[in-house]
């Protein structure tokens, strides 16, 4: 699946508040890859920082913050989930809980014997 992160209508409005002052632009994206490379050119923006994937103790407290309201358990190691989601984003973490989450449900609803619609 390909998508455009910049369209031409974000450009028209970058241009629009070039006569404008006292006016701060802050933008995300996780495709820097699809930004269009003539707004990375100088004079669009002052800075442009670069926030990587979060280390394994912090994917360690990302586990943790998607879990803290999910019964998990007592084998989860949410140790060795951190260091096997090396790379991943927060996004991406909050991803996986959430797909195991409906996994389980799916298998408890599989052993008590209910059908699936």
């Amino acid at each position: 699946m390909s998508y455009d992160v910049w369209n031409p209508k974000k450009t028209c409005f970058l241009l629009g508040l070039h006569g404008r002052v006292n006016v701060t632009v802050i933008a995300a994206t996780n495709r820097p890859d699809k930004i269009d490379p003539a707004l990375l050119r100088p004079g669009w923006f002052d800075r442009l920082l670069y926030v990587g994937p979060p280390s394994e103790t912090d994917r360690v407290d990302v586990f943790h913050v998607h879990l803290r309201k999910m019964p998990c358990g007592f084998d989860v190691d949410v140790s060795e989930l951190a260091h096997l989601t090396e790379g991943c984003t927060g996004a991406d973490i909050s991803s996986i809980c959430r797909e195991a989450a409906i996994s389980a449900i799916e298998i408890i609803d599989d052993s008590s014997g209910n059908s699936k619609m």
